[in-house]
């Protein structure tokens, strides 16, 4: 299953590869994904996550909310939208 991540900011922990974004989706082409999970590890950063979610849900594809600022476990991430 290939999975966009999508972060608030760009830190040094932060993935350098063709799945992995700081912002909105790109106007230009995407790779083929089946989801998009929106990685927030800063409590601050949480209303912009919140923000992203809804810009990659008109992608049409299922997005996730989860990381260190939701302080729960992986198995609980938060499905956002429908």
């Amino acid at each position: 299953m290939k999975i966009a991540r999508v972060f608030p900011r760009r830190t040094k922990a932060t993935p350098d590869d063709p799945l992995a974004f700081t912002g909105p989706p790109p106007k230009g082409g995407l790779p083929d994904m089946e989801e998009v999970h929106v990685s927030v590890a800063f409590t601050y950063d949480m209303e912009k996550a919140c923000q992203l979610a809804e810009q990659w849900m008109k992608l049409g594809v299922p997005v996730h909310m989860g990381g260190p600022a939701f302080n729960m476990p992986r198995s609980e991430e938060r499905r956002v939208g429908k």
